[in-house]
């Protein structure tokens, strides 16, 4: 940041505020430049590959995930959304990729950044494409703007985090309710395994018992509640959910941590937590443009963009150089 704010003692917060959403807006018309002069529309894979055992890193993983961040009152409305993820290749436990970050979830910007971060990866048409999201619905539409076939994940950290207020109620579970505990690990067990049908069939077994207790109970109302929650989200994610089991043994992501660390490094400590203050779209924009490239340690090179020369064709080329004549032998 030193190289573009040589100020950094400014005397007001308004000045620096306005230079660093300058260098945002020379990010985004730096990415405009390349969406322009270069082809970014990957055709869709017409031969599928063979999975290669062992080998992750021909798989390209988007990790995405959403925030919300307040709105500036004048403008009408609570929050709106912003969009971070990484896009990176390999397994579990190798770098997620560079962190991308913008406001909204416009079709058009998810399309255009995730040929970019796929450009970044180098993409070539070869090689699987899988995105790991929460199950929003903005974020299921991403899978289907990327060069198909495109899988697309539930993320396992939110599934688990459904069912694990499950696992500690039934620590305090009536005696007359009995196998409750054991019926949430094979709920668990079932989802993990990919059997998001005969999750979903348990899960509404359990519902049935739990809801034949004559006398309402606050244990009974309560459970019910949380069980309600996964059947609905398993239900609407239904496709997304793979043998997260086997992705595993694999070596392969299943959840959406580094976004989720992203998100908190990104968005909520500045935006939320630490400092709750109020954002326009186009400043939170900008700023997360900022962030993001301060984070990949490319700041320098994503606010410009050198336009590659076309060659220029023989018929034209002889006008701007022209070759003498040959000289004559006296």
């Amino acid at each position: 940041m030193a190289t573009f704010l040589p100020d950094q003692s400014a005397r007001t917060f308004t000045t620096l505020r306005n230079r660093t959403l300058a260098i945002g807006k020379r990010i985004e018309e730096a990415e405009r430049q390349q969406r322009w002069f270069e082809n970014l529309n990957y055709p869709d894979r017409t031969q599928l590959e063979l999975a290669l055992a062992g080998d992750p890193a021909s798989e390209f993983v988007f990790n995405v995930d959403t925030a919300h961040i307040p709105l500036i009152k004048r403008y009408g409305g609570r929050t709106f959304e912003a969009v971070v993820g990484h896009c990176g290749r390999g397994g579990r436990g190798d770098p997620p990729g560079p962190v991308f970050a913008f406001e909204g979830t416009h079709p058009k910007e998810l399309k255009v950044t995730a040929a970019l971060a796929l450009k970044g990866q180098g993409y070539a048409d070869r090689g699987e494409i899988t995105v790991i999201s929460d199950g929003a619905e903005c974020l299921k539409r991403l899978a289907g703007m990327l060069p198909q076939p495109v899988a697309h994940i539930l993320d396992w950290f939110h599934i688990s985090m459904k069912v694990q207020p499950l696992a500690q109620l039934a620590a305090t579970v009536p005696k007359h309710i009995s196998n409750f505990e054991n019926r949430v690990e094979k709920i668990r067990w079932r989802l993990w395994n990919g059997q998001a049908g005969r999750a979903l069939a348990l899960i509404a077994r359990v519902r049935r018992d739990v809801s034949k207790d004559t006398v309402p109970s606050i244990w009974a109302h309560r459970a019910d509640k949380l069980l309600e929650t996964l059947q609905i989200y398993i239900r609407r994610n239904k496709g997304s959910v793979v043998n997260y089991a086997e992705r595993y043994r694999d070596g392969k992501r299943v959840s959406t941590a580094p976004a989720e660390a992203s998100v908190n490094r990104l968005v909520a400590k500045r935006f939320v937590k630490k400092q709750q203050m109020r954002w326009s779209r186009t400043g939170a924009h900008y700023l997360l443009k900022v962030r993001a490239s301060v984070l990949n340690g490319d700041l320098s090179d994503r606010t410009k963009y050198e336009v590659p020369k076309q060659p220029i064709p023989g018929n034209i080329a002889r006008f701007i150089s022209p070759t003498p004549p040959l000289l004559k032998v006296a």
